[in-house]
């Protein structure tokens, strides 16, 4: 199962910049599920991950991450990231 999160928060700015260009990524990578978490909400998923920044960026294939990316990704090097 491959898994995209996208850690995020509702104040944080370029999480808002950041929410469609993931959400329209992921929309035509559908062998993909799409995840999105909230880190004020979910506090013990963001631990689990590690968060310190955000907006991050966590892909994970059969429950091992194999990517995590902190920061703004465009659309080009997500849909990259996702192959």
């Amino acid at each position: 199962m491959k898994k995209a999160i996208r850690f995020t928060a509702k104040w944080c700015g370029p999480c808002k910049a950041y929410g469609p260009v993931f959400d329209k990524v992921l929309e035509e990578n559908n062998e993909w599920e799409s995840v999105v978490v909230d880190v004020d909400e979910n506090s013990e998923m963001s631990a689990k991950y590690s968060v310190r920044s955000i907006p991050m960026t966590v892909l994970e294939v059969d429950g091992k991450i194999v990517n995590k990316k902190t920061g703004l990704i465009n659309q080009n090097d997500l849909s990259e990231l996702l192959k």
